[in-house]
């Protein structure tokens, strides 16, 4: 009996390294793909922005720290997808990607709150995903 209490406790703890090396990858993917390699674009989020040609985006009301807002994105032409996440220079916030929904493909929305910093910092950039196309902006946020 005691060699089987050995042999689950070895394939839990196998599971679990396995798990993390996983979650390790993964994760490092997708920082990756938060995109030093797009281009930054000024923007006022609160008076709207244009992201790129076909795209604008804007905020209903101030960016606060640890309050949710509400962001609205339109588009020209349908795309499958829209997303953002926040990161900061030199700073791991950990994985975050919000989705934005949208009936016809061209107007998207989404409610956010920002990740905590720990260090109480309020320079955000957001990665913004429309389609295939990636922006950077940064964000002012009022604390």
């Amino acid at each position: 009996m005691k060699k089987h209490v050995y042999l689950l406790i070895a394939i839990v703890v196998v599971a679990f390294v396995f798990a993390k090396v996983v979650a390790v990858l993964a994760f490092e993917d997708i920082k990756e793909g938060q995109a030093l390699d797009a281009p930054m674009v000024p923007c006022q989020l609160q008076q709207g922005c244009r992201l790129g040609a076909n795209t604008q985006v804007k905020s209903r009301a101030e960016l606060k720290l640890n309050q949710p807002f509400y962001i609205e994105l339109t588009t020209a032409e349908a795309v499958p997808e829209v997303s953002v996440s926040f990161s900061m220079v030199d700073m791991e916030i950990g994985y975050n990607r919000y989705k934005l929904i949208s009936d016809d493909g061209k107007h998207w929305q989404a409610e956010i709150r920002l990740p905590i910093c720990t260090l109480n910092r309020a320079d955000y950039i957001a990665t913004w995903r429309v389609g295939e196309q990636k922006y950077q902006t940064a964000l002012n946020v009022n604390r």
